[in-house]
């Protein structure tokens, strides 16, 4: 993009947004951010997304997930000096093993057969894989675990397509206001008795306008870095 002229403030507004939503569409924040958040998603559950899902997502406590917190703290174990191939690849498989051993996870699929596992994450996730049963077959055979299997699922292609809009999304309330999205359930978060206007609802909707992906990115960043809460807690 072109440098702005002197006092263009709207040009440097839209550049700062191009900018910081370049990390977010990193190589490495997709190997890395987008990896834990799809984690909790396949395996725990998701936001709500929109007003009809939330009568179906009706407990907060089981599916507003990941919470700040966790995710930061679940992200900081797969950082790397460099973005280090390596390490990265290790530490990946380090979390998804210890995540199997979590007793929330336990709790939800140390009971299951192979097949019920596979099917209980994709069923929790909201999709369907091409290589299902190659996952199951491969659990009988022991070539696989139940943590590399958890992690194939979570990196597939259709995990990706489903999920990569919301985890923006979450990113941009972790990344820049450092705190869980607007509960939506509530409505006492809704403005205007809208539940459109509930925060996460309504920034997942900008999805759905008539504009170029990465314009909508761009435009969601923004929203974050000039909210009067970003403005008010971080600088201007």
């Amino acid at each position: 993009t072109a440098p702005c002229t002197p006092g263009d403030i709207e040009c440097n507004k839209v550049i700062r947004g191009v900018e910081s939503a370049n990390f977010l569409r990193s190589p490495e924040f997709q190997r890395k951010g987008n990896y834990v958040m799809f984690l909790y998603m396949v395996s725990i559950g998701q936001r709500p997304v929109t007003p009809a899902e939330l009568s179906t997502k009706n407990d907060p406590a089981l599916n507003d997930r990941p919470h700040y917190v966790e995710f930061m703290t679940d992200l900081q174990s797969i950082s790397t000096p460099n973005d280090d191939p390596q390490l990265t690849e290790s530490k990946k498989a380090a979390l998804a093993d210890a995540w199997m051993l979590r007793v929330e996870i336990q709790n939800k699929y140390g009971g299951l057969s192979n097949t019920a596992f596979v099917q209980a994450l994709l069923d929790t996730a909201g999709v369907t894989i091409p290589n299902q049963q190659a996952l199951v077959d491969d659990l009988n055979a022991g070539r696989r675990t139940r943590a590399q299997v958890l992690r194939a699922i979570a990196e597939s292609p259709e995990v990706s397509a489903r999920f990569y809009r919301p985890a923006f999304g979450t990113m941009g309330y972790f990344g820049y206001l450092h705190r869980d999205p607007e509960d939506c359930h509530n409505p006492n978060n809704w403005t205007g008795g809208d539940v459109n206007q509930c925060g996460y609802i309504f920034h997942n909707n900008r999805f759905a306008l008539p504009f170029d992906p990465a314009e909508i990115e761009n435009i969601m960043v923004r929203g974050f870095i000039e909210s009067p809460e970003y403005r008010q807690r971080f600088g201007p």
